[in-house]
């Protein structure tokens, strides 16, 4: 794999401000890099991008490879337009967070819901320093092989980064695949309490509705302990039968946003996330990667991050349930947002 490539065609095209797109599936070495030009142009093919909500400042949007990796290097063509700095937000505080995350306990006193997602946002200005992001994405494909890596641009969604932990859903030979991945705790430290387990259990059991509502078939793992970087999760997968890819889509619609991202009850979840936090979630929460002809391998959009041409931020969540203490909730994102920052701050003016 040519990463010096790679890591310039991404620089390359957010320089350029065209719509692209980069991904690397979890637990292979293949990179894929596609540009396009022309709005009008459509293929079979391509990579698809949906909000948390969708609205009329998030949309949802498909990016198509008209130009593969060589021929867009190779070509000199320019959109003529770099990323703008367009984030008007501010990074939520601890005391900020913690007053929010009082509020949502507080639902969950008086019965309106059994578990939310809660997130802040971490915004950084670059000030004299500037950021190879190039070299962070072809990084985070290194030091996460597990995870989705993701890079993207569209005038519509501006410029995004992550790498995701967590399969929405994947569907290949008839076979649709997904995860109930909830629960947090730093890597290799302590156990795992009885609100980890309830939280991750909350979201199996959503799952396995869903499933069964449509009537499908499936098997489900026993419960296991995954790592993603400098944490780790509760999961179990979920492999069933779904006789075509209208029906897989449609499974996908149902499934998001899942308790995982979202809460319990969902309708309520997302209607007091909106109240409740500050900020948009825009992309975050939502989910993202390539489509075919014939299937597909969405992700959910976290541990993830939007940049422009002054300031990125970062999206980190954690999910509350009644038992959930608001300080211990705050370390959790903090040990969340390491994912990315570890990576960002190795790129801080230096190149590769």
């Amino acid at each position: 794999m040519n990463n010096k490539k790679y890591k310039n065609a991404i620089n390359q095209a957010i320089e350029d401000g065209v719509r692209f797109f980069f991904y690397r599936l979890p637990n292979t070495d293949t990179f894929s890099f596609g540009v396009q030009f022309n709005n009008a142009f459509v293929s079979p093919t391509g990579f698809c991008v949906m909000p948390f909500v969708e609205s009329e400042k998030s949309v949802a949007v498909k990016i198509y490879a008209e130009y593969g990796i060589d021929e867009y290097l190779q070509g000199g063509h320019k959109c003529g337009k770099s990323l703008q700095n367009d984030c008007s937000d501010i990074s939520t505080s601890c005391e900020d967070y913690i007053k929010t995350a009082e509020q949502t306990i507080h639902l969950f006193e008086t019965g309106v819901l059994q578990k939310m997602v809660l997130s802040r946002i971490l915004v950084q200005p670059y000030g004299q320093n500037s950021i190879d992001w190039g070299a962070v994405a072809i990084t985070l494909t290194q030091k996460y092989p597990q995870a989705f890596v993701f890079a993207f641009y569209t005038p519509e969604t501006g410029a995004w980064m992550g790498a995701s932990p967590e399969i929405l859903g994947r569907y290949h030979d008839s076979v649709f695949s997904t995860m109930a991945l909830a629960g947090t705790k730093p890597t290799g430290i302590g156990e795992w309490s009885e609100k980890e387990k309830t939280e991750q259990e909350y979201v199996a059991s959503y799952i396995s509705e869903i499933i069964e509502r449509c009537g499908f078939k499936y098997k489900m793992s026993g419960k296991y302990t995954r790592g993603a970087g400098n944490v780790e999760h509760l999961c179990n997968d979920f492999l069933v039968d779904v006789p075509s890819l209208v029906d897989a889509m449609s499974l996908v619609s149902l499934l998001h946003p899942t308790p995982a991202l979202a809460g319990i009850p969902k309708d309520c979840a997302i209607h007091s996330i909106q109240q409740i936090e500050r900020h948009s979630r825009k992309y975050y929460g939502g989910y993202l990667g390539p489509f075919t002809a014939d299937g597909f391998d969405f992700f959910v959009n976290l541990r993830s991050m939007s940049f422009s041409s002054k300031s990125y931020t970062l999206y980190i969540g954690g999910g509350m349930t009644i038992d959930s203490v608001p300080e211990k909730e705050w370390n959790e994102t903090r040990h969340k947002a390491q994912t990315l920052l570890n990576v960002i701050n190795d790129y801080t003016d230096k190149k590769i």
